[in-house]
């Protein structure tokens, strides 16, 4: 059985937003989308996935399920309701720290520094001094290397996007990459932390809200780490925090849900949510979610760009292919 699997982040109309420059979903085309998704297929709940991956129970045709990840304001502001209103079920991946603690997390300080610039030669400049100043290092690479490795663009970004991005969030040691990133946020962007956090996340009561509306809540973790770089220790106190959370807004543990942050995860951290009762976790690779031959814990997602935007559109080749499956042989 074949499942479209979307992946969603910011769903806002830009331009009413306290960041406008916010690479965001604008909400016309997230109903456009949805009304193309509800046209081609039928969207199924969390525990309509778990069901079938669990039990064996049957899903309806063309299958698709709806994630929603960061437990962004959006989601319970924008979101739920369009939901609401289409009889649809969604899957929200909250990360604890930014909902329980009000604290920025690392990626999203990114988004607002890159929005905030008109272009990424200052803050790579930032960047650039810092890695000088700590060249003695041996855990430091040569700026050419960091170049190299990170310059260059992918799917969505240009290579100086894509550069600021894994510099910040990956490239440079841990110890110190979280103090740069706070030093350019309050440099460039200039706002109070605690502001931020209200304007961008929900409260652990909206998350409720969301489980007492039907939809379904997952763990995403709960300081949003590159997972596949801690070690198993750590990796395993990320989970366990983020079941704390599920567990304090009425999440039931059996057979849950793990959205990866940034999509990363390996062999380590599949041992540890199979031993915790995990039923399903989704990465960030493009692709359809193949329920008979994927491993349960490594679903792949669609982006939402991957998709149209408009009810009306013909079917992109993702969608052809979701329906191809279905043809039987």
């Amino acid at each position: 059985m074949i499942v479209t699997i979307v992946m969603y982040h910011y769903v806002r109309r830009a331009a009413e937003s306290p960041c406008p420059r916010l690479n965001a979903l604008d909400t016309g085309h997230f109903l456009g989308q949805l009304d193309y998704l509800i046209r081609h297929h039928t969207i199924i709940g969390g525990q309509q996935l778990v069901a079938a991956l669990r039990h064996g129970r049957p899903l309806p045709e063309r299958p698709a399920l709806l994630t929603f990840d960061d437990g962004y304001l959006d989601h319970v502001r924008t979101v739920l309701p369009i939901l609401q209103r289409h009889r649809v079920p969604g899957v929200f991946f909250p990360p604890a720290r930014a909902v329980s603690e009000r604290r920025v997390l690392d990626v999203n300080k990114v988004h607002y520094v890159l929005a905030t610039v008109e272009n990424t030669a200052p803050v790579i400049a930032m960047i650039e001094s810092f890695v000088a100043t700590h060249a003695g290092r041996p855990d430091i690479l040569d700026p050419a290397e960091y170049r190299r490795r990170y310059g260059v663009p992918n799917r969505f970004d240009g290579a100086e996007v894509n550069y600021v991005k894994r510099m910040l969030q990956l490239g440079l040691p841990a110890d110190i990459r979280s103090g740069l990133v706070d030093a350019i946020f309050r440099e460039v962007v200039g706002r109070d932390e605690a502001a931020v956090a209200d304007e961008l996340y929900m409260t652990e009561d909206q998350v409720r809200a969301l489980v007492a509306a039907g939809m379904t809540v997952g763990s995403h973790g709960y300081a949003h780490e590159w997972m596949d770089s801690l070690d198993p220790a750590d990796q395993e106190r990320e989970v366990d925090l983020g079941l704390d959370f599920l567990d304090r807004v009425g999440v039931d543990r059996r057979d849950w849900l793990m959205c990866y942050p940034y999509g990363a995860s390996n062999g380590s951290l599949l041992d540890i949510l199979r031993r915790k009762g995990c039923a399903a976790a989704f990465v960030s690779r493009p692709g359809l979610a193949e329920l008979d031959d994927d491993d349960p814990l490594l679903l792949a997602r669609l982006d939402t760009n991957d998709l149209p935007k408009e009810a009306g559109a013909a079917p992109c080749s993702w969608t052809e292919r979701a329906f191809a499956a279905r043809v039987p042989a």
